[in-house]
């Protein structure tokens, strides 16, 4: 149990990992789930809400999680695995839909009459032995 009501929405590459979004109406959270055991392997608060959120969405690889805020205007774009906010964006309108790419390379926000694309950061460089 991860402890907060919480939607499934998305799964691992390799079926392996199952990531949730949930809250208590004061803090929105990913949760991490081993497929196996129901076990939660991670559980990451999210930074305080700009306001109500319209739409929650993880990208096609789990690596990035967005939330909208559509009442200011707002994109906020997490890292999964640390809870991190990697890049807050504009929406194009009070009303919006998210979808990511299938590379994970992008994301576009759309609205009335306008489609704005966001470039994704990419994954960190690896360290070398």
């Amino acid at each position: 149990s991860v402890g907060v009501a919480a939607d499934i929405q998305s799964w691992s590459a390799d079926n392996q990992r199952l990531y949730l979004n949930g809250g208590d109406g004061k803090q929105i959270v990913i949760a991490c789930l081993d497929a196996d055991t129901g076990k939660v392997i991670s559980q990451v608060p999210l930074a305080p809400q700009p306001g109500p959120s319209y739409g929650r969405k993880f990208s096609r690889d789990a690596r990035y999680f967005a939330v909208q805020y559509p009442a200011v205007r707002l994109v906020h774009l997490y890292n999964t695995r640390t809870g991190q906010l990697a890049l807050t964006a504009n929406g194009p309108n009070p009303e919006f839909s998210l979808s990511f790419s299938p590379d994970g390379k992008y994301t576009a926000c759309g609205g009335h009459n306008e489609v704005v694309l966001y470039h994704l950061p990419g994954p960190a460089a690896k360290a070398k032995p």
